[in-house]
């Protein structure tokens, strides 16, 4: 993977994984983009995805619940989900979420989502990328990051901005599964454990040599 833009500051990444909900929802995933591109522009069944997401499942928390609830049949959801969508969505759409309602998956929905997004952009040579500043940033400075991210990524970043006034300054990035973290929050934290080792370090050398007086 390419390497995340540094400003000569250290920069830390983290990985976030969960493999087994990755793996399912990649395969979940690859099959509704299949059936998608089968059925018409990809763009539209993706809009359906969402909007699913948010204006129902979102929107309505109880019918969500309905839905993923153990206690309800599976039979009982896939009519459920009939009446509601049926002329609201496409026949594709449909099909879709009543596979995932007979297979218990209807809980993966927004990890689905997730992995359509990623294949679909890295498609059209595309990366995701969540940042995060202490303040809102200025239209020039915002242009230089995404300058920049696009040289070092070799694709179109498509930047999801978050102010989080507990960065101080700097900048949190998050692409894919990684977390690079330049923040100064992140800065001060880490000086301040080097500081305290080193106390630590000095108390330990002292107690050291009171221990064993030269010439002793």
């Amino acid at each position: 993977m390419a390497q995340a833009p540094q400003n000569g500051s250290q920069v830390r990444a983290t990985e976030v994984i969960d493999p087994q909900a990755e793996q399912i929802g990649q395969v979940y995933a690859q099959a509704f983009l299949s059936s998608a591109e089968q059925d018409g522009p990809v763009e539209d069944r993706l809009g359906e995805l969402d909007s699913f997401i948010e204006d129902v499942l979102t929107a309505s928390p109880d019918f969500e619940t309905f839905l993923l609830s153990a206690i309800v049949g599976r039979e009982h959801k896939e009519r459920v989900i009939a009446e509601v969508l049926q002329g609201r969505a496409s026949p594709m759409f449909l099909s879709f979420l009543q596979v995932l309602g007979h297979h218990e998956r209807l809980d993966m929905l927004r990890t689905i989502r997730q992995r359509c997004r990623h294949f679909y952009e890295q498609q059209h040579g595309q990366v995701r990328v969540q940042l995060q500043t202490a303040a809102a940033l200025s239209p020039p400075l915002e242009h230089r990051i995404r300058q920049r991210l696009e040289e070092v990524l070799g694709a179109e970043p498509i930047i999801e901005s978050q102010v989080n006034a507990e960065l101080l300054a700097g900048l949190v990035l998050r692409i894919g599964d990684r977390v690079y973290d330049g923040s100064l929050k992140t800065q001060l934290e880490r000086l301040s454990e080097q500081i305290h080792e080193r106390s630590l370090h000095e108390i330990q050398s002292r107690r050291n040599r009171l221990g064993h007086p030269e010439g002793d």
